[in-house]
C-alpha cells in the first residue's frame, strides 16, 4: 500500500489573492512593486525547459488580481538597477512573510488515496519536510491547462 510519510509531509496552502489584498492594504509600496516589476522563472530538466517573464502579482486591465506567483526554487531575478532590485527583494520578502504566517495558511496531512486539487493561479502551496522510514511514500502531480479547461467549459454551456 502507498502512503504518506510517517513524520511530516504536510501540505501548506495559502490563498494568494487574500495575501495580495493584505499586502495592498498594509504595504501599498510593496504591492505596487510586485505588480510592476518583471521577474523571471526558469526550470530545466531532461523533459522540460520552461522560462517565463512575469510579475509576482499579475493584474488584469481593470487592476484586479488575476494571478499570483511565488517559487523560491525557480525564480531568477533579472538585471535591473540596484534600487529596483532592492525594492523588489524587500517587497518579495514581505510577501513571503505574509504567506508563511500561520493566520494566512492551513496545513493538511493527506492520507493514502487523498487527492488535492488547487487553482495554481490563486493558491500557493508547498510541502513540509518529511521523514521516510519505510520508503512507501508516493506523490503524484497532474496539471490541467487553463486554456483547454476554459475552452471546454465554454463549449459545454
Amino acid at each position: 500500500m502507498v502512503e504518506n510519510a510517517e513524520k511530516g509531509g504536510n501540505n501548506t496552502i495559502a490563498d494568494g489573492f487574500k495575501i495580495a489584498e493584505i499586502l495592498k492594504k498594509r504595504y501599498r509600496n510593496h504591492y505596487n512593486t510586485l505588480t510592476t516589476f518583471n521577474t523571471f522563472f526558469k526550470y530545466k530538466d531532461d523533459k522540460a525547459h520552461l522560462e517565463y517573464s512575469c510579475k509576482l502579482i499579475e493584474l488584469d486591465d481593470n487592476k484586479k488580481i488575476q494571478q499570483i506567483r511565488y517559487n523560491n526554487r525557480t525564480e531568477v531575478i533579472p538585471y535591473a538597477s540596484p534600487l529596483e532590485i532592492s525594492r523588489y527583494v524587500e517587497a518579495r520578502s514581505k510577501f513571503w512573510q505574509l504567506i508563511k504566517n500561520p493566520l494566512n495558511n492551513i496545513k493538511i496531512k493527506q492520507k493514502s488515496g487523498d487527492m488535492l486539487i488547487l487553482d495554481n493561479y490563486r493558491v500557493l502551496h508547498g510541502r513540509s519536510e518529511y521523514t521516510e522510514i519505510n520508503k512507501r511514500r508516493y506523490f503524484r502531480q497532474g496539471y490541467m491547462d487553463r486554456d483547454i479547461f476554459l475552452s471546454k467549459l465554454k463549449t459545454l454551456n
